[in-house]
């Protein structure tokens, strides 16, 4: 057989770590380059992707009785009040939930609207206050009690903003639904006295 002469065969630029007696060179020190730093970031964000996907999925599942209470279950890791309340939603659950409460199914609404309502988080109660103003009845009883219930979120100081107290009051006063009406003043209740109880 036949070897090729030396310097021949073209030869690839290495870097070596310094070999302490000056033998065999060890081995060679490996550079992340740009292009495999630019698809592990892709994988990363490909996942990011599906994730965000699944969540989204999950949320549109409480459009239908029979899989709502999986999809609970999936998002929170249980279905109780009680297991509501100990727990907080990851960040892109609370994102998805937000996202939810502007899905034209007034189910997913509503079930967004109660999970929120196991949140102290401001952001929680920024976003359920439109909910106010929802066309479903069910929907604006539920922001409702969402918005007075400190039972159900023991952590919140129960603080809202003038303008959700005004819309509070002229749904207790004028809202065509006597449920809401109801719900309504019982949130504004909760806020001139504790709550003594959960009245949906």
């Amino acid at each position: 057989m036949h070897r090729p002469p030396r310097g021949s065969a073209p030869r690839t630029e290495r870097t070596y770590r310094t070999s302490p007696h000056g033998r065999r060179p060890a081995r060679p020190i490996r550079h992340v380059g740009l292009a495999a730093q630019t698809q592990a970031d892709a994988a990363v964000g490909a996942r990011t992707v599906v994730l965000v996907a699944r969540v989204q999925r999950l949320v549109q599942l409480f459009g239908s009785r029979k899989t709502e209470l999986g999809a609970l279950r999936a998002l929170m890791g249980g279905v109780t009040m009680t297991h509501l309340r100990s727990l907080r939603p990851t960040r892109r659950v609370f994102e998805a939930l937000v996202e939810g409460l502007r899905d034209p199914n007034p189910r997913v609404r509503w079930w967004c609207v109660q999970i929120l309502d196991h949140s102290p988080d401001p952001q929680a109660i920024a976003a359920i206050a439109p909910m106010l103003d929802d066309p479903v009845p069910r929907v604006r009883q539920n922001a409702a009690h969402a918005l007075g219930c400190l039972a159900c979120k023991p952590a919140w100081s129960g603080a809202l903003p003038m303008s959700v107290l005004d819309k509070l009051n002229r749904l207790a006063d004028g809202d065509a639904h006597s449920k809401v009406r109801r719900q309504a003043r019982w949130a504004l209740g909760c806020h001139t006295q504790p709550a003594t109880a959960n009245n949906r």
